[in-house]
C-alpha cells in the first residue's frame, strides 16, 4: 500500500571533507499509494539514522504506520554507513576523529538540503526527526532551517560533549591510542574541541511550538539535563519523558511514532489559521 521511491545525489559538502566512496548520498522517499507528489499534498518527514543504522531498513519498519496514516517518510542513508562506507572502514566503525566529524557536520549539511528540496517539491508541510545521534542531527537541521518545520529529536541532546567524553559512548574511544599520538590527555583534548557544538549555538528554529523532544529520564548515554537544556532554549517547545535508558527507551515505539504525528499535527492546525 505504499509507493517507494530511491534517489542519489552528490553531497553538497565540500569535497576535501568525505572520501570519495562517501560523496554520493542514497535516500528513499515512502508515500501513500494515493498520494500525488508533484503536488506534494502528503506531509513528509526526513528520518536520520542512529549510531551504528546503515541502510533503510530499520526506519522503514518504524515509519511504515505513519505512512499508512498520511505522513510520508524521507530516509537518508548516514554518511560513513551502509552503501556510503569507506572502504577500510569496518562495518559503521569509524576509524578517526575527524571522520567523526565529517560525519556528523556532512548529515546537518545534507538535511538542510533534503528539507529545502521537498519544499521546493512542493511539499508545504515537512518535518525531521532521529534517535540519539539522528536525534542531535535533527535537532540542528530544524534550527538551521530558514522555515517552519515539525521537530521531534528523539534522544538528542543539547551539547556534544559529555555525550562522547562523560556518557555511556565515551567507552567505545580508544582512548589510550588517541593519548599516544596526541601526547596530551586526549580526554581533555576532545572535550575542548567538542565544547562549541552546541544546538543551542544557534537561533531556536523558526517556529519552536512545532517542536516536541522526546527523552528518556534514566539515559546514560544522553544526560537528562541536556535533554532540558535544548527545551528550555526552543522556547515554546515541549518536552516529553520516555522510562528507561537510552536503549530501552528506543523500544518505546509508539509514543515516538505519537510525537511525530502530534508535531505534524501543531504543523498543519497552524498552517490552516
Amino acid at each position: 500500500g505504499l509507493t517507494v521511491r530511491t534517489g542519489t545525489f552528490e553531497s553538497p559538502v565540500p569535497d576535501f571533507v568525505l572520501p570519495p566512496e562517501t560523496r554520493r548520498g542514497h535516500l528513499q522517499l515512502l508515500l501513500p499509494r494515493d498520494s500525488a507528489p508533484e503536488r506534494g499534498r502528503h506531509p513528509v518527514c526526513l528520518h536520520l539514522a542512529s549510531t551504528g543504522e546503515p541502510g533503510f531498513t530499520t526506519r522503514t519498519l518504524f515509519t511504515t504506520p505513519l505512512v499508512r496514516r498520511g505522513i510520508g517518510a524521507l530516509i537518508l542513508e548516514n554518511p560513513f554507513y551502509g552503501l556510503r562506507r569507506p572502504a577500510r572502514q569496518f562495518r559503521c566503525s569509524l576509524r578517526t576523529v575527524r571522520d567523526q566529524f565529517a560525519m556528523n557536520y556532512t548529515t546537518v549539511v545534507e538535511a538542510r538540503s533534503l528539507l529545502a528540496w521537498l519544499r521546493r517539491e512542493g511539499f508545504d508541510q515537512i518535518g525531521v526527526t532521529g534517535y540519539s545521534q539522528g536525534g542531535v542531527m535533527s535537532a540542528f537541521a530544524a534550527a538551521l532551517t530558514p522555515f517552519p518545520v515539525a521537530a521531534v529529536p528523539r534522544g538528542a541532546a543539547d551539547a556534544a560533549r559529555p555525550i562522547f567524553v562523560e556518557g555511556g559512548l565515551s567507552k567505545s574511544m580508544n582512548w589510550s591510542k588517541l593519548n599516544e599520538q596526541l601526547g596530551e590527555q586526549a580526554r581533555s583534548y576532545f572535550a575542548r574541541c567538542l565544547e562549541p557544538v552546541t544546538v543551542s549555538r544557534f537561533p531556536p528554529p523558526v517556529d519552536p511550538t512545532l517542536a516536541i523532544i522526546v527523552n528518556a529520564r534514566h539515559d546514560g548515554f544522553v544526560p537528562a539535563q541536556e535533554a532540558i537544556a535544548l527545551h528550555r532554549h526552543w522556547a515554546g517547545s515541549e518536552l516529553r519523558w520516555l522510562e528507561g535508558g537510552h536503549v530501552t527507551a528506543a523500544l518505546f515505539i509508539q509514543a515516538q511514532r505519537r510525537a511525530i504525528l502530534d508535531a505534524f499535527h501543531l504543523l498543519e492546525s497552524k498552517q490552516a489559521v
